[in-house]
């Protein structure tokens, strides 16, 4: 864990954690909120279904498209690329995410860097670790994630909450600060990618 190869793995898939699974969160937030909100779509729960469905689509093409180019382009320019994914759709994301098509498209946009990022960084942790090691090596890379995770999506909703109530609904404001948040999270995994 202390080598370099995977210090800066990690300090990618934290950024990854912290910062990639904001958009997946608040969709169904937004969606859900009723219309006389201003922001709100009022979407039913089939609805907001569908909606995560359709963005979910490009985290699955992105991981398939990373894993073919790997190889070919190296895991830091993947994890960058990724990365810029993730710095634009979240960039759309704060200017606009009161219409379905506005949030859908962002939220894809963000879930294709979710595709290329774990794809580059799980390649060099397994490149860097013997064979015998490497279940070891995923774990700690994958426990790394996950409270990256917990910690983004609790600032995310800490942001949200605590940007108060317009009337009974939360603060428009909140959700474009949490968007702007996450931005700011992507492009420190755009740095740290480069250091991959």
């Amino acid at each position: 864990v202390r080598r370099r190869p995977f210090v800066n793995t990690n300090l990618c898939i934290f950024a990854f954690g912290f910062t990639f699974f904001t958009a997946t969160l608040l969709l169904p937030v937004i969606a859900a909120t009723p219309l006389q909100s201003g922001y709100g779509l009022g979407l039913t729960t089939t609805e907001i279904g569908l909606l995560l469905a359709a963005t979910s689509v490009a985290t699955l093409a992105a991981a398939w498209v990373g894993g073919r180019v790997v190889d070919r382009i190296g895991p830091r320019l993947l994890a960058a690329t990724g990365a810029c994914f993730g710095v634009a759709g979240y960039c759309l994301l704060a200017a606009s995410h009161s219409s379905a098509v506005a949030l859908g498209l962002g939220t894809a946009t963000v879930l294709v860097g979710s595709g290329f990022i774990p794809t580059a960084v799980l390649s060099v942790v397994l490149r860097n670790v013997r064979s015998e090691k490497s279940g070891v090596a995923t774990a700690v890379t994958l426990v790394f994630r996950s409270s990256a995770l917990a910690v983004g999506v609790t600032v995310a909703f800490a942001v949200v909450s605590g940007s108060g109530l317009d009337g009974p609904f939360p603060n428009e404001a909140g959700f474009t600060r949490a968007y702007v948040v996450a931005a700011a999270g992507a492009s420190f995994a755009l740095v740290a990618s480069l250091f991959l």
